[in-house]
């Protein structure tokens, strides 16, 4: 069933309870999430009230000279948002290769002038994190010079 037959169900439906919700749940999902964590974490940005991210963006360099993929970009605060699990980190040396390469993309982000959050299973789970990530979103940028 698509998220458009699951919106004309719940606007068809008689009954009214939790309709709402079931809206709003429906306006989180989003099939460009590439894992559970990353569904999660929109659940959780949701929840904090922290708008204004856009999902899988393919990214890079003016000149083209570098592209990323990137789970989370809030385009205004420069803020990007990393969802990894640790697993892919301790496949011996493929984990080690896929951390260093990781390692050089942020550098790279963050050179561009982009703030990088990588965010763990369990920082999911901790409201702190997101009361972060809220803070971060809406500060006020540095004047230049």
């Amino acid at each position: 069933m698509s998220t458009d037959e699951v919106a004309a169900f719940i606007d068809r439906s008689t009954e009214r309870r939790g309709a709402r919700r079931a809206r709003r749940a429906l306006s989180i999902a989003d099939p460009s999430h590439e894992s559970p964590a990353e569904s999660i974490c929109a659940v959780r940005l949701h929840e904090h009230a922290i708008d204004g991210f856009d999902t899988q963006v393919t990214f890079g360099s003016p000149d083209g000279a570098f592209r990323a993929r990137l789970d989370f970009l809030h385009r205004a605060a420069k803020l990007i948002l990393e969802v990894n699990g640790e697993i892919k980190y301790v496949d011996g040396e493929a984990g080690s290769r896929r951390a260093r390469q990781e390692r050089q993309r942020d550098y790279r982000l963050r050179n561009m002038g982009y703030r990088v959050y990588q965010l763990t299973w369990a920082d999911l789970f901790s409201p702190e994190t997101f009361r972060e990530i809220r803070r971060l979103v809406h500060a006020t940028p540095p004047l230049p010079g």
